[in-house]
C-alpha cells in the first residue's frame, strides 16, 4: 500500500511539475507582452529571452524570439547604440530563421536581417546572401518582391539608384 501512495504522490508531483512549467511560460510570455505594449522593453526583453532560454520547446519560443528581433530592430533600448540594437536585431532574425524554417513570419525575418546587413550594419556579402536566399526559399512571398530591387541596389548610393533609373 506504502509503495501504491509512493507512485502516486510522484506521479502527482510529475503532473503537477510539468503543469507548473507550462502555465510559466505562458505567463511569462503574456507578462512580456504587456511589459512591451507599456513601453517597458528592457524588462521585456528580459521575460522573452526567458523563454527562449527556459522553455526552447514551447510554443511561445517562436513569437518570443521574433518580439525580440523586433524590439531590437526598432532601436527602444536607448542604453544600446544603434549598431548594438542592429547586430541584436540581426541575431535574433536568423536565430528565428534557423529555428523555425517554416514558420509564418520565416521569409520577413529573413528580409529584415538582410536589410540590416545591408542598411544599417554595411555587410554587402551577408545581405546579399540572405536576399538571395529569401528570393530562393519564398520566392512568393511579398518580402521576395521587395527583396529583389534591395538585390539589384546593393552598395549602391541614392544617385546611382536614381541613374539607373532613368
Amino acid at each position: 500500500m506504502k509503495k501504491v501512495i509512493n507512485i502516486c504522490l510522484a506521479t502527482l508531483f510529475i503532473f503537477a511539475a510539468c503543469k507548473s512549467k507550462s502555465n510559466n511560460d505562458e505567463s511569462l510570455f503574456n507578462e512580456a507582452t504587456q511589459l512591451a505594449k507599456d513601453g517597458k522593453f528592457p524588462m521585456a526583453i528580459v521575460k522573452y529571452e526567458s523563454i527562449v532560454k527556459d522553455f526552447p520547446k514551447s510554443d511561445y519560443c517562436p513569437t518570443s524570439i521574433y518580439k525580440l528581433a523586433s524590439i531590437y530592430n526598432s532601436n527602444v533600448i536607448t542604453t544600446n547604440s544603434r549598431i548594438d540594437n542592429c547586430k541584436k536585431a540581426v541575431y535574433y532574425y536568423n536565430k528565428y530563421n534557423n529555428e523555425f524554417t517554416n514558420a509564418a513570419n520565416s521569409a520577413e525575418c529573413m528580409f529584415h536581417s538582410g536589410y540590416i546587413y545591408a542598411n544599417e550594419l554595411k555587410i554587402l556579402d551577408s545581405a546579399k546572401i540572405k536576399y538571395e536566399e529569401l528570393i530562393k526559399k519564398y520566392p512568393d512571398s511579398e518580402y521576395a518582391g521587395l527583396a529583389k530591387p534591395e538585390l539589384q541596389n546593393i552598395g549602391k548610393t541614392p544617385d546611382e539608384i536614381i541613374d539607373g533609373h532613368k
